[in-house]
């Protein structure tokens, strides 16, 4: 093998500081867990629209179920009635109904559900795996330390004087 590599004679292994960012980003989108932060998160929630019974009636899905509990939308959607005409309901109120995920794939949830799915770390739906953000909006609202950074840091770990 050592022969083989004197023959090709020798690699320029040099990588710009871009390109090594670059690199950087490409193993961190791999490998990540596509967990949303948390002011992902928030911002998502908040945007979740809330369904009526009007609107479920219109789409043909009076008579469906959220697929992560399996109650019925219709019961869900009373229940929320029901809350919202308490003192004190049970749930928190952003918790309560029926959402659709509307940028993403259309598919329906009761609000808790979804909110659970995705404060668990998914960042994903749970009907098809379609991403909540793509890519490129999950990267422009993410805080990233560049590879200098992480260089310069581990350096500094070690011990060794720049």
């Amino acid at each position: 093998m050592s022969e083989q590599l004197n023959e090709l004679g020798p690699i320029d292994m040099a990588l710009s500081a871009e390109e090594i960012d670059d690199l950087v980003s490409q193993f961190r989108l791999r490998t990540s867990d596509r967990r949303l932060s948390h002011q992902q998160m928030q911002k998502f929630f908040r945007e979740l629209p809330r369904i009526t019974e009007a609107e479920l009636t219109a789409d043909g899905k009076h008579d469906a179920a959220c697929p992560i509990c399996f109650n019925a939308f219709v019961a869900v959607l009373a229940e929320e009635e029901t809350a919202r005409a308490m003192d004190s309901p049970a749930r928190p109120a952003e918790e309560l109904g029926v959402t659709r995920l509307q940028k993403t794939c259309g598919h329906m949830f009761c609000r808790k559900d979804i909110m659970r799915w995705i404060s668990e770390g998914h960042a994903s739906c749970p009907n098809c795996r379609r991403p909540l953000l793509p890519d490129a909006e999950r990267r422009e609202s993410e805080p990233r330390p560049t590879a200098s950074d992480w260089f310069l840091a581990r350096i500094a770990d070690s011990g060794i004087s720049v």
